[in-house]
């Protein structure tokens, strides 16, 4: 298992809803082995990581905050955290991550 942790920050000059993060998983040839996408502000404690399977980790992960009313939009010039955690088979040589801004929409 492999656990990506880090910072986005807002370079946009606007309040923004909902940052993600995508990052892809090479081989030692340069070959795609995985891909993950993730909304940052989802992060999961050391001990949950070691109790939960692959699957629990990755559904866990993906709880929208918005469902849950713990939302909160990121400020211009703020940082919000992010974690991805690969469970491939094989183990990536190297990996890049890429934030987006996501559109979820006024009524979800």
């Amino acid at each position: 298992m492999i656990v990506i942790e880090g910072e986005v920050r807002n370079m946009t000059g606007n309040a923004l809803s909902y940052i993600g993060v995508s990052a892809v998983f090479y081989d030692s040839s340069g070959d795609v082995i995985g891909s993950e996408r993730q909304l940052c502000g989802n992060i999961l404690p050391a001990d949950e990581l070691r109790k939960l399977s692959a699957v629990g980790i990755q559904s866990r992960l993906r709880i929208t905050p918005h469902l849950h009313g713990t939302h909160i939009p990121v400020k211009s010039d703020e940082t919000v955290p992010f974690m991805i955690v690969f469970s491939g088979n094989e183990r990536p040589h190297e990996f890049s991550v890429s934030a987006y801004v996501l559109d979820l929409g006024a009524d979800r």
